[in-house]
């Protein structure tokens, strides 16, 4: 016995179904998978680092740790992104539904302190999602019902009691309500293709725009870099007035400074190393470099923390290999993958997950009639 329940408590067997019977009935689907513990254990784990995590945070700037502890912000900011998610999980594990009611003149999607309920002949189309079963923001197969426009109006989950039983009883239902035949599986392929085929169109454009930022990126570190260079080798020292010394943001060490070339002032604030930062408390200059045919080239001799860009000639080449290749791959050739109950799947250019379990569904029956023939 299933936990499919009705008006008179009798599970439907098929001949119900095929002689019509259960239309004249209240129908109820329980979900299979319940996520009730999925969401409180992940309201849990982000109330907890949350507290944690702020509490970190308080400490750090009540405290006043000394400059070698500046990584512990980024290191916090970083952590937040688990409780963040967990919170954003919780969310979207709350909007799916646990109950699913066809009544008379309507399906009723009852979820974790919600209730929907959409007309039959309001549906017009009834579409598939595949799910993955190890995701747990994801879980099951979603049947979408949508409306004239195209818009998703109820979300129902295929992990349901007697599965095989709700969705033709609903089609039957709609069917009825609108007096129209509303599934067409070779156009809900077919416009699953052509929406693949414009997601493939701006997949290849992102990554060529990043490959192109990665490019600009290693231009402009390699200008950096050539600036560093020229002035270590034709760099002149000077001494230039101090215009101000202070800390940003009560940990910034930095400096403006200002000096004159041929008449005319330049000026420039950087950021400095706290040791020398601290040598510099109640001077009135400091020693730079510059370039005599380009003034606006300086720094200070020593005690800059670097804020130019030459480390990008160093970073960027791993991007635009990266980036690059994922143009070409998933881009320019059109290669993509999907994952379905768990199982990885590699597609062509323009194939869907739903073709490519059809080829090899295909391969595996001519493997067997070929070894059956011989």
């Amino acid at each position: 016995m299933s936990d499919f329940i009705s008006e008179t408590n009798n599970s439907p067997d098929q001949s119900s179904y095929d002689n019509g019977t259960l239309s004249n009935r209240i129908l109820t689907f329980n979900a299979l998978n319940y996520s009730s513990g999925k969401i409180f254990s992940l309201l849990v784990t982000g109330v907890s680092f949350s507290v944690t995590l702020i509490g970190m945070l308080i400490w750090l700037f009540t405290k006043n740790p000394a400059p070698g502890d500046n990584i512990f912000p980024g290191i916090i900011g970083g952590l937040f992104v688990i409780p963040i998610f967990s919170f954003v999980g919780a969310f979207l594990l709350m909007r799916t539904a646990k109950q699913v009611i066809l009544d008379f003149d309507a399906v009723v999607i009852n979820g974790y302190g919600w209730s929907k309920r959409v007309k039959y002949e309001s549906i017009t189309k009834i579409d598939h999602r595949l799910g993955d079963s190890n995701n747990p923001l994801s879980p099951t197969s979603l049947l979408l019902l949508l409306n004239w426009n195209g818009k998703v109006i109820g979300r129902i989950p295929m992990e349901i009691t007697d599965s095989d039983i709700f969705e033709p009883e609903l089609l039957r239902r709609v069917q009825n309500a609108t007096g129209e035949k509303i599934y067409n599986r070779k156009e809900e392929l077919m416009e699953k293709r052509r929406k693949k085929k414009r997601q493939q169109f701006w997949l290849t454009l992102g990554f060529a725009l990043f490959t192109l930022l990665q490019c600009a990126g290693l231009i402009w570190g390699y200008c950096d870099y050539s600036k560093e260079k020229e002035l270590q080798k034709n760099g002149v020292v000077i001494d230039a007035a101090i215009k101000r010394h202070y800390l940003f943001n009560n940990r910034g060490h930095r400096v403006e400074y200002i000096f004159t070339v041929n008449g005319k002032e330049y000026t420039r604030d950087t950021l400095l190393y706290e040791p020398e930062w601290t040598k510099l408390q109640g001077e009135k200059t400091i020693t730079i470099l510059y370039l005599p045919n380009n003034p606006n080239n300086n720094r200070p001799k020593q005690g800059e923390s670097f804020e130019n860009a030459s480390n990008l000639l160093w970073i960027c080449p791993f991007g635009i290999i990266l980036f690059g290749i994922c143009f070409v791959f998933f881009g320019v050739l059109g290669y993509d993958f999907e994952t379905h109950n768990g199982i990885i799947y590699w597609l062509k250019s323009g194939q869907i997950l739903e073709d490519r379990l059809e080829e090899l569904a295909q391969h595996s029956d001519n493997a067997a009639n070929n070894s059956g023939t011989s």
